[in-house]
């Protein structure tokens, strides 16, 4: 960003140095800066959109960076498109058949499969050669869920282990040992989770000790699949052809996810929007995207830890999202679209965007503007929460058919949100509605 600054300035100064002079090689160039600029100015508008899932902060984020890119691209301009998350996947499906995609779009690791095995997205392996672009930076392994047959779909720009958001006010109260202090000392496991939930939990102050829910309640993959990783579970086998959630490691999580709910009362009951900065949380599970809002917490202390360690893995998720462009025949944008999905991730560009997200460059990850990016007294807790983990935290698997897959399993959430059916029957019938879905 400092870098775009200073270029625009240089260019501001030279020109006003060559209109206070009069020599014949000034007049020359000056004449050349203006037929740049007329250049410029006489390219067809091209107007653009940007689909995201983000929040308030992250469109503003977004429109200042663009706003930046229009001041050297006058002909372009971009629109910030903010979309529910639960209704992401569903309207990028109905604008591509429509032929009114967004020109760039967010995807998550969840939505990629069905985009990628349908053939629609747009190839930009071509980026590999650019020296410009400097690919080499980016960290190979977050290419995986956009590479295949040797071809790359998108860059990465989110690529955050799962982290635990705790209260230290509330563990000082109860005389506990932090997560991040048992971590440590190697202790820090779901006993040790659990124990510390139900100490923080009171009732009648209405303070429960963890929320595992991110965001929302339908989520229930990302919900729920840490803990299945922790019991040496998956929900879906590696090549993505199989449930698998319905086993015995399966059935632990999901009964431990149920019972902080009904039977030990740790955790908030279905639908309830309490949050972390409210105070009532003792522990809260989410990705670096929601450290803009616990920047702002001023009335009590707080920290991150790694999540608590599971009885047989210790994989920790990681919430992959990434820049993609939609496959268009003949499209009369292509050019302006891969210009502005390289300045978007581009060093400077995810530089800016690194206050909300891990980026996957390792210029950035390895500089001291990225440290300081946060807060001063998070500093030890986050190299060890989230650079230390960089490496172990590994992409949930997700077929291509998810979508559908995604609202029958929720069926049967709903049901034992509700107590209206058992952990065990639960998995045995979203077994036999997801199997069909997945040949």
């Amino acid at each position: 960003m400092k870098r775009l600054v200073s270029i625009v300035a240089a260019i501001a100064i030279t020109a006003t140095l060559f209109t206070g002079c009069g020599t014949k090689s000034e007049d020359k160039g000056t004449q050349k800066g203006s037929q740049t600029t007329s250049q410029q100015q006489s390219k067809k508008p091209v107007n653009m959109q940007l689909a995201t899932w983000g929040n308030d902060a992250h469109k503003k984020m977004y429109e200042g960076m663009l706003a930046k890119y229009k001041e050297k691209n006058p002909h372009v301009s971009a629109e910030v498109l903010l979309i529910p998350f639960n209704d992401y996947q569903q309207k990028m499906s109905i604008t591509k058949a429509a032929g009114q995609a967004p020109d760039i779009a967010w995807l998550s690791e969840m939505m990629l499969p069905q985009f990628m095995e349908t053939d629609q997205l747009q190839d930009i392996t071509k980026l590999t050669t650019d020296k410009e672009y400097d690919f080499e930076d980016i960290n190979p392994g977050t290419f995986d869920p956009v590479k295949k047959d040797g071809k790359y779909y998108g860059v990465a720009f989110s690529t955050p282990p799962t982290l635990l958001f705790y209260n230290k006010t509330l563990f000082k109260e109860k005389g506990l040992k932090t997560p991040i202090e048992l971590f440590k000392e190697g202790k820090w496991n779901y006993d040790e989770f659990l124990k510390a939930s139900k100490a923080i939990t009171n009732k009648d102050k209405g303070i429960y000790g963890a929320k595992l829910v991110v965001s929302d309640w339908k989520a229930w993959y990302i919900n729920t699949v840490d803990l299945v990783w922790g019991f040496g579970g998956d929900v879906f086998s590696a090549d993505a052809k199989k449930f698998t959630f319905n086993s015995p490691e399966g059935e632990k999580a999901l009964q431990m996810y149920i019972d902080m709910m009904f039977k030990d009362e740790v955790h908030p009951k279905p639908g309830d929007q309490i949050t972390f900065e409210s105070g009532k949380l003792g522990m809260y599970v989410n990705t670096l995207s929601y450290m803009n809002i616990a920047k702002s917490i001023k009335d009590f202390e707080w920290d991150i830890a790694p999540l608590a360690v599971g009885p047989k893995n210790t994989y920790t998720r990681t919430g992959f999202a990434a820049y993609t462009m939609f496959k268009v025949d003949n499209d009369p944008k292509a050019d302006e679209k891969l210009a502005l999905f390289k300045y978007l991730t581009s060093k400077d560009s995810m530089a800016i965007t690194a206050q909300y997200f891990v980026p996957p460059r390792k210029s950035i990850l390895t500089s001291d503007e990225f440290k300081k990016l946060y807060p001063e007294h998070i500093q030890e807790s986050f190299k060890v929460t989230i650079l230390d983990r960089l490496n172990t935290a590994k992409v949930a698997t997700t077929p291509k058919n998810f979508a559908k897959i995604n609202t029958e399993v929720q069926i049967f959430y709903d049901l034992l949100y509700t107590k209206s059916i058992t952990v065990k029957d639960a998995l045995k019938k979203m077994e036999e509605k997801v199997e069909p879905l997945m040949k």
